[in-house]
Formats: structure tokens, sequence, C-alpha cells
């Protein structure tokens, strides 16, 4: 059964919503999924993280052995949970991709290796490329694809080919294992299956069914699609096509170059054992880790000694992370800015949205995997170097000189230049959230020009950075970006009304 597009719909509701609509208090089929999601989540975080660390750590070869096994059957209890739960979250869209930069080939190699050994090697050089986008989902869909390969009764490992078809890198991923065309019929039934449920496509298909359901909605998420090629010989070749853009040299030397040492991180967090998950994370990158148990003491800390990065759980007492991160921009207003990572098991769309309304910077679900982490620091520690904070005085005294050039006419051009950047801003929005690579590009350059006329030196500037980065078809977190140019654009707008009335 074809499942129904929500993408625009209303907010989903319960699928048994009409033999329920005498029941007031059966709570939406999404809510039931989100907190499920989370329990979940918080306790393999657990699970999960306490082995990686019982593993780094000088346990006997024996003793290795049983942590190891453990593990990888905590893995693979994750993996499967994960998968259907995804399947589920992106029937309700609120599934959530994320983008960091990464390397295609290093992904390719890490899933081959994680289905068939660390031996396993490719028959010939994958693209050395970087590219911007969900590294861990496109190495999911890889993982996926193989294991059908296997779960088909490949006698011995597939081929696994890459490319990137053009410039603006759509990329081709083939897995292609010569020892299936006897069961091809089976295979390009499975992929050809119409899209289904979890349940559904899990009892007609088994646990193929539900990788290659997964990979076909993560491969629409990023542009693309998983088919089937059929050759003379009856050979089918797995396929998987996306459309990645391809990472800016400065956000790839963010993602391969960055050094956490001495950096000072809070980690805000009711949970014992995700606290010790994550600080022993963090440790082993070089940072220096304080702990809070609530958003008040959070607060109270950074207030004490600023932290260059706060890892904040959403749900927590006293004070939640949404709380603590919404009292934090309002005692920092527009000059500091300091990042704020969301730490939360709830990984849908909705509660990433109230995180960033709330004034956090990112989003990490939970459980805790070291690269993901990795690359968050990487993109917030090494942007806020890119964003550096303008004292006040000195934006102030370039408003002013061009209030003194122009006198008495200074009040008609700040009418002129809040008349045309209000429409801005709201372009900008507009062709940010369409992801216009060209549009924002445009636009942004008219308000950083106009925006430098007036005397708005940072807010110029960050257009200049928001233009370079549409140009390079780069527009990672385009709404944290926006939300900064916004919030500078106001305080500009104050301080030209104010110099207009003394004009």
């Amino acid at each position: 059964m074809q499942a129904p597009d929500r993408k625009n719909a209303a907010p989903p509701v319960s699928a048994d919503a009409s033999s329920e609509a005498g029941s007031p208090t059966a709570p939406p089929r999404s809510a039931l999924l989100v907190e499920l999601n989370h329990e979940i989540r918080t306790a393999m975080n657990g699970v999960v993280g306490m082995l990686d660390a019982l593993l780094d750590s000088d346990l006997p070869s024996s003793q290795q052995h049983l942590a190891s096994t453990a593990q990888h059957s905590a893995e693979n209890l994750l993996g499967f949970i994960e998968t259907v739960v995804d399947l589920a979250l992106i029937g309700d869209s609120q599934f959530v991709l994320e983008s960091y930069p990464f390397e295609l080939s290093a992904e390719i190699e890490t899933a081959a290796a994680a289905v068939y050994g660390p031996d396993f090697r490719t028959p010939q050089p994958l693209p050395a490329v970087l590219l911007e986008g969900d590294r861990l989902r496109v190495r999911q869909i890889v993982m996926n694809l193989l294991h059908v390969v296997s779960g088909f009764g490949c006698a011995a490992p597939p081929t696994v080919k890459a490319a990137c078809l053009d410039r603006h890198c759509n990329i081709r991923i083939e897995v292609d294992a010569a020892s299936l065309a006897g069961t091809s019929p089976q295979l390009i039934e499975l992929v050809e299956h119409p899209a289904s449920k979890g349940v559904e496509v899990l009892l007609a298909f088994g646990r193929s069914g539900l990788h290659i359901e997964l990979s076909k909605q993560l491969a629409r998420l990023m542009g693309g699609r998983i088919f089937i090629e059929q050759h003379e010989d009856a050979k089918c070749v797995l396929c998987f096509e996306a459309t990645l853009p391809l990472a800016t040299s400065a956000l790839a030397d963010e993602a391969t170059e960055a050094d956490f040492t001495g950096r000072r991180i809070l980690i805000a967090d009711d949970n014992p054992v995700n606290r010790q998950v994550a600080q022993h994370m963090l440790e082993r990158l070089g940072c220096h880790v304080d702990l809070a148990t609530n958003g008040k003491q959070a607060l109270a800390m950074h207030e004490a000694h600023p932290y260059d990065l706060i890892l904040m759980d959403c749900q927590m007492p006293v004070m939640d992370g949404r709380e603590a991160a919404a009292r934090l921009r309002a005692l920092e207003g527009t000059i500091a800015h300091t990042p704020v990572v969301a730490l939360t098991a709830s990984a849908t769309q909705q509660e990433r949205m109230r995180c960033l309304a709330a004034g956090m910077d990112d989003f990490l679900a939970k459980p805790l995997r070291p690269r993901a982490l990795s690359a968050v620091l990487a993109k917030w520690l090494a942007q806020t170097a890119s964003f550096p904070a303008v004292e006040e005085s000195g934006c102030e005294d370039e408003l002013e000189q061009v209030r003194d050039i122009f006198d008495a006419g200074f009040a008609e051009l700040a009418s002129l230049y809040q008349t045309d950047n209000s429409a801005r801003i709201v372009k900008l929005r507009a062709a940010g959230n369409a992801g216009d690579c060209a549009m924002v590009e445009r636009i942004a350059h008219a308000f950083s020009g106009s925006s430098a006329s007036i005397g708005a030196i940072r807010l110029s500037a960050l257009c200049k950075e928001l233009e370079q980065r549409a140009k390079a078809n780069a527009l990672v977190d385009i709404e944290q970006q926006l939300a900064i140019i916004e919030t500078e654009y106001g305080r500009i707008c104050s301080r030209i009304q104010s110099l207009a009335k003394q004009s």
C-alpha cells in the first residue's frame, strides 16, 4: 500500500483517528512514536556508549572479545530498532537529515568494512571528493545495500563502484554481485515494490525489506533514488543515486584539521550515564569538560566562566535545555554568541525546530556517536572564529560617521535602507528555505553592499559570508545564519532610527 504523502499536511494524528473520535484521551500516533524513540535512544545511549568506553580501556584480550561481541550485538539491535523508528518518522514527516562535510570514499569503505571486514577492497579507486550532507545516512544506505546482497545469498563480496556524474556532484554508487543472477526476480520485486509501512515490508520481505525501504526513503530525501539495473546475462546491479553539494575548502578544513585541545565544553544533562558517555568522548578529543545537571546550573557556570560550546540536554529538571538556551540568548544580546548544541533522544523534525526556535544552534541525537560529535565541534568551534563578535562601539562609530556625512539627509537614507532591506530579509528567508543558492547569493550581495554603505560593517560581513557560501552551493545551517543576520539587522535598525532622530 502506498504510504500517504504528508509533507504539506497538517500535524499527523493517529492512524486510527476515525475510530477514536469519541476518545479524547487517545494520544496522536506521532506523540507515541516520539516517546518510544526517546526511551529507546536514551537506554541505548548508555549501553553503546559504555561498551565503547570499555573497549577503549586496557582489557585483557579475552574480555576484549566479550565486550566486542556485546557491542556488535548492541549495534545490531540498535540498527534494527532505528530502522523501524526511522521509517515511521519519515512517514510522519518527522525525520531530520544532518549536513556536514565528508569524504565519499571514506564512507563507502567504512560501510563495506562493517559488512565484510577490514580486508574488503574495491576493484578501482573511489572518487576522492568532499561532499556536504548526512554522511552517516550515506554510509547507512551503502551498508543496507550490501546487507541485502548478502541476504540474497551472494557467496563472495560484491563489487562496489562510485562516481560523481557531474560538477554538481550527482553521485552514483553501484553494488554488483555476479552470483545473484539466480535470485534476480526476487531482488527486482523487493526493490521495485511500492513504498510500505515498516511492519508490512518486514512481513513481506524480512529484514532485507526494511533495509531497502529505508534506503529508498533516505535516497528520496537526498533528491535521489534506489533502483535496479538489469543486464543481458540476467545479472542485477543495485544502484544508489543522489544529489549532494560539494563541500567548500573551508568546510573541508574544519572537518579534517580541527584541533579541540583545551577547548572548554559544558555538558548539561540530568542523566549520569549520558554525562559520562559525552565526557569520555570529549576528553578523548582533548577538550576540557565540566558537568551540569540542569539548565539553571549550566547558566550559572557559564556566567561565572564562559565556555566555548555547551551540549544541552532538552529534558532536565529545574530548568530544561530549551528554556536555558532562550535565557542565555537574552543575556548575551547580539554581541556574544556561545554555540549551544541540543542533546536529545527525540530525533524528530518537530523537536529540531523547537530547539532552533529556543536559540540552540544544532542538534545531536542520542545515542551519541564520536564522529557526529567531532563533526559538530568542528563546525561550531571553527564557525565562532568566522563570525567574530564586533564591539558595539565599533559599529556605532561607523553609523555615526555616515550620519555626520549626510547630516539632515540621514533620516531619508535610514528610511530607504530599512524599506529595501526589510523586503530583502523576507526574500532571503524564502530563497533559503527553497534551497535557491543563486537567489540567496544575489540578495545577500545587495544586502551586504547596502549595509556597508550605511556603516553597518558587521552586518555587511555576515551577508558577504552568506553570499560566498551560496556561491559555493554550501548553504549549511541556513536557518542559523539567517537568524544571526536578522538579529544584527534589528539592532542596526534600532540604532539608525535613534541616530535619525538626532539629525
